[in-house]
């Protein structure tokens, strides 16, 4: 079965527990891309599943002995992963486990992430404002520069959870 499901990048504890919620409903994840979970059927809360955020992942030349290391020592399963958030599963009836995503690794990849929103954001609004300005009249480019400020703003928005997560963070590695 395939769902499609949007999470903002601040929703990750969100995602892992729906993905928790369709297991335990009888249906395992098998693979995952951009909004799009693919699952199977399976006895209902058979695994636990949990995210993680592994820099390099996918990059590493030693990514299948650490995978078949967590496999064989600690029975964790590598499920998928999309850029560098990993999902693993484990039969919970051996129990949770969390391998090491700490809260500096979450903050510098957050302020990455939404620096480089930023800038699109700002790029955004400068063609909206510098098409307005220079536009002739009666010119369709004040309708396009319009269209532009709504994506802006379509896409501020969707980061405001984002924003709200970095910074619970942030507060969570002060104190």
């Amino acid at each position: 079965m395939i769902i499609y499901k949007f999470f903002a990048l601040g929703e990750y504890e969100k995602k892992e527990k729906w993905i928790n919620i369709m297991c335990s409903k009888g249906y395992a994840l098998n693979g995952c891309s951009f909004c799009k979970y693919n699952f199977e059927k399976c006895n209902p809360d058979e695994y636990h599943y949990f995210l993680e955020l592994l820099e390099n992942l996918s990059t590493s030349p030693n990514q299948e002995d650490f995978l078949n290391y967590l496999e064989d020592e600690w029975s964790v399963e590598y499920v998928c992963h999309y850029r560098n958030w990993v999902f693993f599963r484990r039969k919970k009836l051996l129990g949770k486990l969390s391998i090491f995503s700490n809260v500096q690794s979450k903050i510098y990849y957050f302020k990455r992430i939404l620096i480089f929103r930023f800038c699109i954001f700002i790029l955004l609004i400068s063609l909206s404002v510098l098409n307005i300005l220079y536009s002739c009249e009666g010119s369709t480019d004040k309708t396009f520069a319009l269209l532009l400020i709504l994506i802006a703003i379509i896409f501020f928005t969707v980061n405001i959870p984002t924003f709200m997560k970095y910074r619970k963070l942030k507060k969570s590695d002060e104190s």
